[in-house]
């Protein structure tokens, strides 16, 4: 599916913090099963966020339940692992039950 051809849901969240506008501020796309963004869509999402770091969680198939993937990416470039993004997605993911509807 291209990615100019779907709606992605996203928040933005501070990491850190309970007030709003402090931390680090996070931006968590939910990618559906069915679309397939490539590496370069994902860079240039995160480019258009312009925070630190972008994650992007992508939903399993029907058939590999409970097996979310996360991409993480800066501005420039994918990251392997990187803390405040891991605590920020997994607090968005059980705190926010309904963006995972």
């Amino acid at each position: 599916m291209d990615a100019t051809a779907v709606n992605l849901e996203y928040a933005i969240i501070d990491v850190f913090t309970d007030k709003r506008y402090a931390g680090n501020p996070l931006a968590v796309v939910r990618v559906p099963a069915s679309c397939k963004l490539t590496q370069d869509q994902k860079q240039n999402i995160a480019k258009e966020f312009n925070l630190s770091e972008t994650t992007f969680l992508h939903e399993p198939k029907e058939d590999e339940t409970n097996s979310w993937s996360v991409d993480i990416f800066m501005v420039n470039a994918e990251l392997p692992f990187a803390g405040h993004p891991t605590i920020g997605h997994r607090w968005q993911q059980s705190s926010q039950p309904a963006f995972w509807l």
